[in-house]
């Protein structure tokens, strides 16, 4: 019930955010209210009001009119609470929205001085596993400061290569990788050997898009988010592909080991999708780019 009531006043919110770029009276208007409203001392010279004239119409028995001003009270004290909360939401992605802008701008610096201070011949064979390490810390940071909510974060991508018998076989590589613990990815490991882990569900069917997988789906015997599922709550997988569809070349992936996700409504999957498409596109598509400036003349990615 409560968690109904936050996503209509979420709704509401969105609807004002909208408003606010609309030009109107009733904007205008919308605004001014708004506005006072988040002011202390409006609804305390209102309260001392009501204060005096309420137990003045008591005293006069004038029982419907101190009925009215006890009503406009408590729709004061409704309107200080949600102008109150509609602020502190607002600040709130603000301050996500300047983080995201800024995380951004350091890792274009970061992979723009990676680049002139490496050998011009060489800095494609690693500029797909550069720009994934920093993309990773940069998206962990992000819902470790702004949201307070632990993550691990990961790129693995596919590539081909001989296995020990020399027969070209697909393996499954680690790019870039954040968490509490770790912040390196992992050497190939062939495919076959991936077969439970859900990334390799994903690469193998061609899931392209974004892949959720809630509780109930991580606890499946069967399937694998990561060695131990126990620490994982809620998993995001973004599956890109890279060069020629349908097929996965590369997955962003989000473990998250928190239960709530405050900043969006885990239950449903559209309001996921905006929230990645909002805020973290930027990072996959830069990802992307990565990625395609180190395919090799044959159109292959190597291993980092």
């Amino acid at each position: 019930m409560i968690k109904m009531l936050r996503r209509h006043i979420d709704s509401f919110y969105d609807y004002l955010e909208k408003l606010k770029s609309k030009d109107g009276l009733s904007t205008n208007v919308a605004k001014i209210i708004f506005i006072i409203g988040k002011q202390g001392w409006v609804h305390s010279i209102i309260a001392l009001i009501m204060g005096v004239i309420i137990p003045m119409f008591l005293d006069k028995g004038k029982v419907i009119f101190a009925i009215i001003f006890i009503v406009l009270a408590v729709l004061d004290i409704l309107w200080a609470a949600v102008c109150t909360d509609y602020h502190k939401q607002m600040y709130v992605e603000r301050r996500f929205s300047t983080q995201l802008l800024t995380e951004q701008s350091s890792l274009i610096k970061s992979l723009v001085i990676d680049i002139q201070s490496s050998d011009r011949a060489n800095w494609r064979k690693h500029i797909f596993r550069t720009c994934s390490e920093l993309a990773c810390s940069k998206i962990y940071r992000i819902f470790k400061d702004v949201f307070k909510c632990e993550t691990r974060v990961s790129v693995e991508f596919i590539l081909e290569k001989p296995d020990k018998n020399g027969k070209t076989q697909r393996f499954v590589q680690m790019a870039g990788r954040k968490s509490v613990s770790r912040d390196k990815g992992r050497r190939p490991i062939p495919i076959d050997k991936k077969q439970k882990f859900y990334s390799s569900k994903i690469f193998m069917n061609n899931n392209n898009g974004l892949n959720i997988l809630r509780p109930k789906e991580i606890d499946d015997a069967n399937m694998w988010v990561q060695h131990n599922n126990h620490d994982v709550k809620f998993y995001w997988g973004i599956a890109v592909c890279a060069i020629e569809e349908p097929h996965v070349d590369f997955i962003v992936q989000i473990d998250f080991l928190e239960e709530e996700l405050d900043f969006v409504d885990k239950t449903n999957d559209e309001e996921i999708r905006k929230f990645i498409e909002r805020n973290l596109t930027a990072y996959v598509n830069l990802i992307h780019l990565s990625y395609l400036l180190s395919l090799n003349g044959k159109n292959q990615i190597e291993e980092v």
